[in-house]
């Protein structure tokens, strides 16, 4: 075995998807937090992979805020490990200063107990005066130069903020609420990114707080009026928004990286897609009929622009099907409505594109034993032979159930495969010849700017 290739455990995928969803995370909310592909995660958990570098399985742990040691094997990291220094180190390191300086004075000689009286009121201040000016020029050089770590205790919704060193407590504030997601901001790590979850019929939010007193900038969430133009008001305020993710993407190439804040309707839909600036000030709100389960930041024309690539389900009764859309700098606002399922509406559906693709029919169905809505789920990007960008995404069931389609930067499918464990479940059910799969992937729909546009179908 390589040195950095580790032989994982047969518990390990149960101990990964038992850790991420005691914190309230997805597959992609662990992959983003970790900085590694969402495939990685959706493999280890499903034991598709035995075997994962090292680098990989530690940057899980720290996401998980666990030891690596427990991450692979269940047992907890001991005390001696770790890192931090402790109250009582420090103690001693201080009681050896004292020492220090004691051994530096110079040996005094006996004399009558009248002279000692006399002489030792004087030299002890001398002493106390030194120590309190060392120990305060200590203090002052630890609290310069001690930095900050951030605690956050999500299912209390607390944040304390602690000196790295010492361990002593900066600030400590009370939400109230629940933390669903949490980071810094990409324009200035001082700056705290905290989505609140909808524990309250007002709905969750996402502040913005300063790391150094924990005092708030500004505050967003989704404006239900504007929703309302899209939606039933009976779904739009028949529930509150969770705060499920925040993204930082470049989408007008200033250099400048703006948050995407997704919002998800505790109770129906729509799902909110929020683009917000440094200053807390929302630049565009789009809204999808259905729950959005993963979004991607690429830039996929090249042009210095991030597109953001959002994938999940659009449950109209006239689809209950999947949903693949892409937002960038001048499409990224209204509603995911159309002539179909939403007449008559005062919104406008101005994203740059979006894909419906209707359920599967009844005999797939009935072999799989659901009649749930499909989904799109694990949207990603990759780069194709003649260099251009293209996007995946898995269209199906996220139990493995599932067709991976590829799609060109267009979104025009180019390719796709079926799932190990969707195909042995059809050929079980005497429906291996699953020529209907095509015939369903050219049948979805294509809309560009809000407008129902011509479909191509799979090469």
């Amino acid at each position: 075995m390589a040195a950095n290739i580790v032989d994982l455990p047969p518990d390990f995928p149960e101990r990964l998807r038992a850790l991420r969803e005691q914190r309230y995370m997805t597959q992609s909310d662990l992959a983003a937090r970790a900085e590694v592909a969402t495939r990685s995660v959706h493999e280890l958990e499903s034991g598709r992979r035995s075997r994962a570098l090292a680098k990989t399985i530690m940057l899980l742990a720290e996401a998980l805020e666990v030891s690596y040691a427990e991450l692979v094997t269940g047992q907890p990291t001991s005390p001696a490990e770790l890192t931090d220094a402790t109250p009582d180190q420090v103690d001693d390191q201080e009681s050896v200063t004292v020492q220090e300086v004691a051994a530096d004075t110079p040996p005094t000689v006996p004399t009558p107990v009248t002279a000692v009286v006399a002489r030792r009121p004087h030299y002890v201040r001398t002493v106390l005066i030194t120590l309190l000016i060392l120990l305060g020029a200590a203090g002052l050089a630890l609290t310069l130069f001690d930095g900050r770590r951030v605690v956050v205790n999500e299912s209390e919704g607390i944040v304390e903020v602690t000196g790295k060193m010492l361990g002593r407590s900066i600030w400590r504030r009370d939400f109230s609420n629940e933390i669903r997601v949490w980071r810094h901001a990409p324009w200035d790590k001082d700056v705290l990114l905290l989505g609140l979850a909808a524990q309250h019929t007002n709905g969750g939010r996402l502040l913005a707080v300063t790391a150094d007193k924990g005092r708030t900038l500004w505050e967003v969430e989704p404006d239900r009026n504007d929703l309302a133009l899209a939606f039933d008001q009976q779904y739009v305020y028949s529930g509150a928004y969770h705060c499920r993710d925040i993204l930082d993407a470049d989408l007008d190439g200033d250099g400048r990286r703006e948050v995407v804040v997704h919002f998800m309707h505790n109770k129906w839909f729509p799902s909110v897609i929020l683009v917000v600036d440094h200053d807390g000030r929302v630049e565009s709100q789009y809204a999808n009929r259905g729950h959005v389960c993963d979004l991607h930041i690429a830039d996929l024309n090249t042009d210095g622009k991030d597109e953001v690539i959002c994938a999940g389900t659009n449950n109209a009764p006239e689809y209950h099907g999947a949903t693949i859309f892409i937002l960038d700098d001048e499409h990224r606002s209204g509603a995911a409505i159309d002539p179909v399922t939403s007449p008559g509406y005062a919104a406008v559906d101005a994203s740059l594109v979006r894909l419906v693709f209707p359920i599967w029919p009844e005999t797939v169905q009935e072999a799989l034993g659901t009649h749930d809505r499909l989904a799109g789920f694990e949207a990603r990007t990759f780069q194709r032979s003649d260099g251009s960008v293209g996007i995946q995404a898995n269209i199906g069931y996220q139990d493995d159930d599932y067709f991976s389609v590829d799609f060109d930067a267009h979104l025009h499918p180019t390719f796709m495969s079926i799932s190990d464990k969707l195909q042995t479940k059809l050929a079980h059910a005497g429906t291996g010849d699953h020529a209907w799969d095509r015939a369903w992937l050219d049948g979805h729909l294509r809309f560009e700017s809000g407008r129902m546009a011509a479909v191509t179908p799979l090469p």
